[in-house]
């Protein structure tokens, strides 16, 4: 299977139980702050903690590491700022994990928010986009 930039060999679905069975590994749950902090991530990397900060309105410092530690996101390097804060962005196994090719295979926030119009809920995404003021 292509992922990213590269390939990775990969079992017949059929096999998953048999497979499951030999490795006794938990699935990864992930809480309500985790993934509104890594959709904010994959959709406005490259960023740093203070923007995820600002959007969320909250401290993030736990669930980056959080998110870094299950290898959901990983460290850019440094933005050329005063202070020099780390940038932050989607890992290869975020793709795994996401069953994605690569990232324009996720839909667009316009998709997302059309589906929460259908679904009766109220548009979200627009804090993923919303500029700085």
């Amino acid at each position: 299977v292509e992922v990213d930039s590269g390939y990775q060999f990969r079992t017949k679905a059929e096999y998953a139980p048999w497979i499951k069975g030999l490795r006794k590994v938990k699935p990864t749950r992930l809480s309500q702050s985790a993934l509104e902090t890594l959709a904010i991530v994959v959709y406005r990397q490259p960023i740093v903690r203070a923007e995820i900060e600002h959007i969320r309105g909250v401290d993030s410092g736990w669930v980056l590491n959080s998110l870094l530690e299950k290898g959901l996101i990983k460290i850019l390097g440094r933005k050329e700022v005063a202070g020099r804060p780390l940038v932050y962005g989607s890992s290869r196994r975020f793709l795994e994990i996401f069953g994605l090719r690569d990232l324009s295979a996720l839909p667009t926030l316009q998709e997302l928010d059309a589906l929460r119009e259908k679904e009766g809920s109220e548009p979200q995404a627009e804090a993923l986009t919303k500029e700085e003021e």
